[in-house]
């Protein structure tokens, strides 16, 4: 084979790969794509030369201008060498071959790939490496924001036994859901993966997501996506339960007045309160709560975000922490306050009041918030703060430019009805047959179609447009849905904002509804 090559960089020079090596290896091997060959997996664009000691990936896929191919490989190696999940004789090379363009390559030292020798090891070998994966995964992600492909024909061993990535790729991190999915392939392809691994990766895996994130909320998005896995079998049904059972231990009853973990009775009571989006306004919240009272057969979801935006938090918390039967679940304006800091997605306004609310709570309504659960489930029914498809439950949306999606969601889980907050909108969209359609608030009849996604507005600050304090009432046995929008003393609220010194813009979304 008439190939040249030109040497770009190694992510350690010093143990970069001799020329006369590549060479070697160029001359005496015969190429083979990866996609079509049983000892190697990865994209049928790239053409692999495997020798005894080394291996060369062609990508043929990148195609570049002259100096825009240096470019790429110089970003490349940048990021390589920060990340330090590849070996380090990884070395780049523009492969000069007369029949074809210029082409981007790379040349490592032949490793043992996990999806190869794994199967066949022992438990506890196993179970040391894919502890060991875990790690490398976490600090990728969140040291570098770097998201690697957790798949096992992407991780491999040298001699020696050290672990290294071996994929040329790695995504910006964006979530968990490639973890999970990769978690329950390995129990699906290591036979010796059973209840007892399971509890050992979860432990590990556990140990590194709240290592890592600091937010136990990351162990609830993999636990929730690993309950979605397919398995083939018991053996992998018990396997991947042990892992989401260590990933979130169940927790012992703190004190008396903590909520209910399921406040549903066998029967459901008659009429189904929902309310969301409290933020902090006290004064909303006691009139719509003493709306709830006036009915003698009533449950209550509280469907998230009770602190955030409002002057009075406390009041608000302990006026739910009194209900322990409501269900209330968490919203993302709780979790950044539980947690103590807002992550992406808030408005510089959210920012500056969820951390005046933060020194506003006592530890232990902080901790109370924190154990409010992100999702609710049951029967053909799901309660979640945000939206269905959203893994985490609470930062996703249910728009006009997203409801069909989320529409699906339900679809693919075999649910009815969906209730969620999170918009401050008041409204309907449902699906009945293959039509999708929207609904303002009112009264809607539940039996007119296959699934329902309802948000009940907002208790402490609505945005549909006018003042008030929205909530919505289910009847269960007519399956009706009534939204309604009470009056209460918005000056009162007002006068809280003012007094508490938070920006007045928050007072004037109370009065306004917007």
């Amino acid at each position: 084979m008439n190939t040249g090559f030109k040497r770009v960089g190694a992510l350690d020079p010093e143990q970069a790969i001799p020329d006369s090596h590549i060479t070697r290896l160029l001359d005496d091997t015969r190429p083979i794509h990866a996609g079509r060959d049983s000892l190697f997996t990865g994209r049928p664009s790239t053409v692999i030369m495997a020798g005894a000691d080394l291996v060369l990936k062609k990508r043929c896929e990148l195609r570049y201008r002259p100096g825009d191919r240096e470019r790429w490989i110089a970003q490349t190696l940048e990021r390589e060498r920060a990340l330090r999940v590849h070996h380090p004789a990884k070395t780049w090379l523009i492969l000069e071959d007369e029949a074809d363009d210029p082409t981007i390559a790379n040349v490592t030292p032949r490793l043992a790939s996990l999806d190869r020798w794994m199967p066949e090891t022992d438990a506890a070998t196993g179970l040391e490496v894919l502890e060991r994966l875990l790690r490398m995964y976490a600090d990728a992600f969140v040291r570098h924001e770097r998201q690697l492909d957790p798949g096992l024909s992407n991780f491999a061993t040298d001699a020696g036994g050290e672990l290294f990535y071996v994929d040329d790729e790695s995504t910006p991190a964006r979530g968990l859901a490639s973890l999970a999915a990769a978690i329950a392939s390995w129990f699906r392809g290591l036979p010796w993966a059973d209840a007892d691994a399971g509890t050992l990766v979860g432990d590990h895996l556990r140990h590194h997501l709240l290592s890592h994130f600091e937010d136990p909320h990351a162990n609830v998005v993999v636990r929730d996506q690993l309950g979605a896995a397919f398995v083939a079998d018991e053996r992998q049904s018990r396997a991947l339960a042990a892992v989401e059972a260590e990933l979130v231990p169940a927790r012992p009853r703190r004190q008396s007045r903590e909520r209910s973990r399921h406040p549903l009775t066998a029967e459901p009571s008659r009429h189904l309160v929902l309310l969301a989006d409290v933020h902090g306004n006290r004064v909303a919240l006691e009139r719509a709560l003493a709306r709830v009272d006036e009915l003698s057969d009533a449950e209550l979801w509280v469907l998230g975000d009770i602190v955030g935006y409002g002057p009075e938090p406390a009041a608000c918390v302990e006026r739910l922490m009194a209900r322990p039967d409501a269900l209330v679940l968490k919203g993302n304006h709780d979790h950044a306050v539980a947690l103590g800091r807002a992550g992406r997605g808030f408005s510089p306004l959210a920012r500056q009041v969820i951390d005046w609310t933060v020194v506003q709570l006592s530890a232990e309504q902080r901790a109370w918030l924190m154990e409010l659960p992100a999702v609710h489930a049951r029967d053909d029914w799901l309660a979640v703060h945000g939206a269905p498809q959203d893994p985490t439950y609470f930062n996703g949306y249910v728009y006009q430019m997203t409801y069909a999606d989320n529409l699906d969601a339900l679809a693919a889980r075999g649910t009815r009805i969906c209730v969620h907050g999170h918009t401050h909108v008041a409204g309907a969209y449902y699906r009945k047959g293959h039509r999708d359609a929207g609904l303002a608030p009112g009264t809607i009849d539940l039996s007119t179609a296959d699934h329902w996604l309802l948000c009940p507005g907002s208790v402490g600050q609505p945005r549909s447009g006018q003042p008030g304090a929205e909530l919505a009432i289910i009847d269960r046995h007519r399956m009706r849905v009534e939204m309604l929008r009470l009056d209460y003393d918005i000056s009162a609220a007002v006068d809280s904002i003012h007094r508490a010194g938070l920006p007045p813009q928050l007072g004037d979304r109370l009065q306004t509804g917007r």
